[in-house]
């Protein structure tokens, strides 16, 4: 009967131990399935949105699900543009055989899923224009000359590594709503003043980031050793800090860069 009421007490404390056992587990498990839901919102919109790998509802532009060409009338000569629910954020998946642009600069092409960034309003647009060289300027051949711009509406001295960091983020804008970024010039060789043959923009003279801050509006760069003679044509590209090109918000507006046309002779005195 010892015997027998002692194995009672042991079967009566390992069922109380079971109880607590069980009671706890589900208590655990439950603690955990909630950290785990915790750190699922951790990666929803719900905490960091510029973190998360979800659009925030907020930002679905509805105006992308139709194709432009309910109008009516529409333009007979409007093709029907893409159109998408999400803001076409996995666009580039439907770019077969395609990198992703990733910050580099891929001669072979790419597809770069980074957003476009602040569009500018019409009171922000960028402009600029050569003060030298004039448009049909004659210059000396082989000497020393400065490009000078002036610069309008761009926040000028601001840019990227434009070896990983190419069209890597959005265009920004300053407090006043002007873009940030910087400049280029680019000189081309052209085989007249009247030349109608369009040129190769992968063959240039001369191309320089203007990426220091424009003093009183203007910014300059120098052409050392100057330029053979010949004609040529020099232009502007202005961009936001990533490199990309300036976005308006409307479709009608003048050029937000300048052209000039010259002449660089071996005769021409020095004008510089």
């Amino acid at each position: 009967m010892k015997l027998s009421g002692a194995l009672s007490f042991v079967l009566l404390a390992l069922s109380a131990l079971e109880q607590v056992v069980a009671a706890s587990i589900p208590s655990d498990r439950f603690s955990i399935r909630r950290r785990a839901s915790a750190g699922k919102r951790d990666n929803d919109n719900d905490s960091d949105p510029q973190s998360s790998l979800k659009l925030d509802p907020s930002q679905v532009q509805t105006g992308l699900e139709q194709d432009g060409n309910s109008a009516v009338p529409p333009d007979p000569n409007q093709v029907a543009s893409l159109t998408s629910s999400n803001n076409f954020i996995n666009f580039c998946l439907t770019q077969t055989g395609v990198p992703l642009t990733n910050g580099t600069q891929i001669k072979g092409g790419s597809c770069n899923p980074t957003i476009m960034g602040r569009v500018l309003s019409t009171a922000n647009l960028p402009s600029a224009k050569f003060q030298y060289p004039a448009n049909l300027d004659t210059i000396p051949a082989n000497v020393n000359f400065t490009v000078q711009i002036a610069i309008n509406n761009l926040e000028t001295g601001f840019f990227t590594n434009a070896t990983s960091n190419f069209f890597a983020a959005p265009a920004q804008v300053n407090d006043q709503g002007t873009l940030i970024g910087h400049s280029h010039v680019v000189i081309e060789k052209m085989d007249s003043l009247t030349s109608t043959t369009v040129p190769d923009p992968l063959v240039f003279a001369f191309f320089k980031g203007l990426n220091d801050p424009a003093v009183n509006g203007i910014l300059s760069t120098v052409v050392t050793g100057g330029l053979p003679a010949g004609v040529y044509r020099a232009s502007t590209i202005n961009t936001a800090a990533n490199h990309q090109p300036p976005l308006a918000s409307i479709a009608q507006h003048g050029s937000l860069d300048d052209q000039v046309y010259f002449t660089v002779s071996d005769d021409a005195g020095n004008q510089n």
